[in-house]
């Protein structure tokens, strides 16, 4: 019994901590790691799309000879939407990733090299401490000072206004 209270409590402070403006920020950077990677997979389904749809144009000519192309204008509609639903998706990540790499810009170059290893190359904090000749306790404070930092200037910047969110 005590050890679901313990388990309950822990997952009550990640869900805090989450939902924290620190925590926005953590998951901002994590995106902001992982965009070009995700872009470049929904580039990869556009490509496959298209040779769908190039397909499916040779069988609806095929059709068009038997009238039976209908079922087939219905198809390329919907791999064009999927195209642009993709293509906006894609903007949206490199929108939201230029905007992250201005404010991470900003910041000093030890602490830019930090949230690249940690963030764009996915290393953990021991490596990244032995790259950047500091001790572990160092970087986790560096990388909490980041945090601060970065959730800070948002929060100056209006980012995170209650209102700003609904909409």
């Amino acid at each position: 019994m005590r050890k679901k209270e313990n388990i309950s409590k822990m997952h009550a402070y990640l869900q805090k901590e989450a939902e924290s403006t620190r925590g926005k920020v953590k998951r901002m950077l994590l995106e902001w790691g992982a965009s070009l990677d995700q872009c470049g997979r929904k580039q990869e389904e556009i490509r496959k799309i298209l040779r769908l749809k190039a397909e499916c144009e040779g069988l609806a000519a095929e059709a068009k000879n038997r009238n039976m192309e209908k079922g087939f204008s219905l198809i390329e509609e919907a791999y064009d939407q999927n195209i642009a639903l993709l293509q906006a998706e894609i903007e949206r990540k490199l929108t939201a990733k230029r905007k992250m790499d201005d404010l991470v810009g900003m910041l000093q170059k030890e602490e830019q090299e930090l949230l690249f290893l940690r963030y764009q190359k996915g290393f953990g904090y021991d490596y990244i401490a032995l790259k950047l000749n500091m001790g572990r306790s160092t970087c986790f404070r560096i990388h909490d000072r980041i945090l601060t930092d970065l959730a800070d200037q948002l929060e100056a910047d209006g980012f995170f206004c209650d209102e700003c969110e609904k909409n």
